[in-house]
């Protein structure tokens, strides 16, 4: 397991899609990691559920 810094940047707006729905948000930090997140690639990010909720 590595430990260390991650990149990360505030953008001015992000949006993010499920599917069913857009959620525009501004308070945001995206992160940037050069490993996949799971070993299957079922997973492109992570996104807090409370921004989903927003919506």
């Amino acid at each position: 397991r590595k430990r260390g810094m991650m990149v990360g940047f505030r953008p001015d707006q992000v949006r993010v899609a499920d599917g069913r729905r857009t959620v525009i948000t501004s308070r945001v930090v995206v992160c940037v990691h050069t490993s996949a997140l799971c070993p299957g690639g079922d997973y492109r990010a992570l996104v807090n559920p409370d921004i989903l909720a927003a919506a």
